[in-house]
């Protein structure tokens, strides 16, 4: 995959040169100001101390460029045009999913249709969850083994879908009650 960039479409190879040279550059100039100050220091060693920091760059450089080409041939052994920067753990995103929630929940209590077609999905989705974690079981493939774990507010929710062409009717019709939401959050709890 090429990517394109203010100075046209980047080049793997021309990136890994471009970094390697101007990694060396910087590393010779603070060694450089490092040497400076160690000769004015101790100026009776400067035979020794120029021999240390030619060692060192050397080192320095040659350790950077054997990196960076080894980064640029594993990336380009996996197919990717550059080596893969590594990812940050992305912290969840606990309130847009809550104001997400509060949503559905709202407009669940005022509209049926709204409760049928957006609330039962995700209670659907967390009994799933729910009896996946507690009791190994998959919903989808085991409803009878599932349905003693199920109480009955739960189960006419999880279980029984309505007709389609009926939604449209359900538009005026005013969703569940606090009090009925709660239960069925209580039995999704006691799962």
């Amino acid at each position: 995959m090429s990517i394109i960039t203010p100075v046209g479409i980047e080049d793997p190879a021309r990136s890994l040169t471009r970094k390697t040279v101007i990694g060396a550059i910087v590393t010779v100039a603070l060694a450089s100001a490092g040497l400076i100050l160690a000769l004015i220091l101790f100026a009776q060693y400067s035979s020794t101390i120029l021999h240390v920091y030619f060692g060192a760059i050397g080192l320095a450089i040659g350790l950077s460029a054997i990196n960076r080409f080894a980064g640029f041939l594993y990336a380009t052994a996996e197919g990717r045009s550059r080596p893969a920067r590594r990812q940050r753990k992305t912290a969840p995103n606990w309130p847009n999913d809550l104001f997400d929630l509060n949503d559905r929940v709202s407009l669940a209590k005022v509209s049926a249709f709204d409760h049928q077609s957006r609330l039962r999905p995700l209670l659907r989705e967390l009994a799933t969850q729910r009896l996946d974690a507690r009791w190994h079981l998959e919903l989808s493939k085991e409803p009878a083994s599932a349905l003693p774990h199920l109480k009955e507010a739960l189960r006419v929710e999880v279980f029984d879908q309505p007709d389609p062409a009926d939604l449209r009717e359900l538009r005026d019709v005013p969703g569940p009650s606090l009090a009925r939401l709660q239960q069925l959050v209580d039995e999704l709890e006691s799962i």
